[in-house]
């Protein structure tokens, strides 16, 4: 420090030759400074040299006069904008500085000579002379052009983010609404069978709903934390395109296909892949789109008046899926008017082997038993408790694990279905304490809104047989309470 002082601030009786090899020497510290400066030698800023990093960033010679008033002659290498505006010369960072005698610090763009783009914090000193006029400026620069760019993607993030949330909140309201209608025409409606079964359908179609929504949220989660592991196996291709379209019919009115529209389903095999190609009449995808649409919460169309926007993970998830399988995905589309072509490709197995499933074996006939249920929302409680039994079972019920141990102490379920998250004792430690009591007498379900690959190992690690993920199918519980009275029996 001592010896840049001693350049910057010579003695009062130092000689013209000691003063020149310390100019000497500065020029040459400012030349090779790892920071980009420049230096005005005129009170115009007619004559701005570079140093070697400043001349490096600009691309542009090292001796070039970088000037953007330069003399006759002299054209500007590159100039210098504010939020995508060119300034005029009145607000060029060293025009002003010197014109008001004063320092300056912004956040400016250079466009270089071959359009590229260069963000800069400068910082601007005038300089005087010895009569106390200012005879020109250094400006110190640095390149935050990286750091731009992460904040931009960090703000496109917020928005993205903010935009889903919105979303979400809309996505979730639209199938609330008619389940709390009809619940309230149900009431109205007393012993009217008719209007009650109507009533029903809808409940029972816009839960459908939340749980694919809820779904597609978890499955994200596992993909984006790389937390889903494949286990691969022989597939009828047919039954599984078949069943798709079963499941989605109906939904068959598109809410991006006008009506008369047309959606195509078609598969085709070429070299050991097979490709599945889905084809509509409908809207369209504007070119600029195509390449991000599988962008996580990109949502094609922002439309709020057209229902049915999405949250925008739908195709990122099953990109992420279609790629764990081995596989690729593509849209294809004209543009807005033309309809849209989506095309998955898939590897073929070509080793023999017979087709499995992981499905749950058929229920021919329900075998009454006691079944106990440990739930800590009433209504949820509730609600398990009048539906087990519709089905025939003795049912408790136990508000948190603590109760669920003591009923299984007296009761001795043959199938106990435990939540997790419990007061007083939860569900792990419950399914600890009724599996050393009872043993293999009594079957243990976790069910849980916990969902994680995480969580169902830790349930299994507790001793439980089963983890399931609320809200669990009906038809589903049928199925473990009936494989679990017959292993028992």
């Amino acid at each position: 420090m001592s010896h840049l002082a001693t350049l910057f601030d010579p003695p009062d009786n130092a000689t013209a030759g000691e003063l020149r090899l310390r100019l000497r020497a500065l020029a040459d510290l400012v030349a090779r400074a790892p920071v980009p400066i420049a230096v005005a030698h005129d009170a115009d800023c007619r004559l701005v040299t570079a140093n070697e990093a400043l001349a490096r960033l600009l691309g542009v010679p090292a001796d070039a006069n970088i000037s953007l008033t330069p003399r006759a002659g002299e054209q500007p290498l590159y100039h210098i904008q504010h939020r995508g505006r060119d300034l005029p010369t009145s607000e060029l960072p060293m025009q002003y500085a010197i014109a008001h005698r004063t320092h300056v610090t912004s956040d400016i763009e250079i466009v270089r000579a071959d359009g590229s783009l260069v963000y800069i914090q400068n910082d601007v000193e005038p300089l005087y002379d010895s009569k106390g006029q200012v005879c020109g400026c250094v400006s110190v620069c640095v390149d935050v052009t990286e750091r731009k760019r992460v904040e931009d993607v960090l703000r496109e993030s917020d928005r993205r983010k903010d935009e889903f949330l919105a979303t979400l909140s809309h996505e979730l309201r639209n199938p609330l609404a008619p389940i709390r209608n009809a619940v309230e025409v149900m009431r109205r409606a007393g012993p009217d069978a008719e209007v009650a079964e109507r009533a029903l359908a809808i409940m029972e179609r816009q839960l459908q709903q939340l749980v694919h929504l809820t779904d597609d949220l978890l499955d994200m989660s596992r993909i984006t934390h790389g937390a889903i592991e494949l286990q691969r196996d022989r597939i009828d291709l047919r039954v599984v395109l078949r069943s798709a379209v079963e499941s989605i019919q109906p939904l068959s009115d598109a809410a991006y296909t006008d009506r008369g529209g047309h959606i195509s389903l078609s598969a085709s095999v070429h070299d050991g892949r097979v490709t599945v190609t889905l084809t509509d009449t409908g809207i369209g995808i504007d070119p600029a789109m195509l390449p991000r649409i599988f962008d996580m919460f990109v949502q094609i169309d922002q439309d709020v008046h057209r229902a049915g926007s999405g949250l925008g993970i739908g195709l990122a998830l099953a990109k992420r899926l279609v790629e764990l399988h081995g596989g690729t995905i593509e849209a294809r589309s004209g543009g807005l008017g033309t309809g849209t072509t989506f095309a998955v490709g898939l590897p073929l197995m070509t080793a023999a082997g017979d087709t499995t499933s992981d499905a749950e074996p058929p229920v021919d006939a329900v075998v009454a038993c006691r079944v106990l249920v440990a739930e800590d929302i009433p209504d949820a409680a509730e609600m398990m408790r009048l539906m087990l039994e519709t089905m025939g079972h003795a049912v408790r019920v136990a508000a948190d694990g603590v109760q669920a141990v003591a009923i299984a102490q007296e009761f001795e379920p043959q199938v106990a279905l435990l939540d997790i998250g419990m007061p007083r004792m939860d569900g792990y430690e419950a399914a600890r304490r009724i599996r050393a009591m009872l043993g293999q007498r009594v079957y243990l379900v976790a069910l849980t809104g916990w969902g994680q690959e995480e969580d169902e190992r830790r349930a299994l690690a507790a001793g439980f047989d089963r983890h399931v993920t609320k809200p669990a199918e009906p038809e589903l519980l049928e199925s473990l309470i009936a494989s679990a009275v017959g292993s028992q029996a």
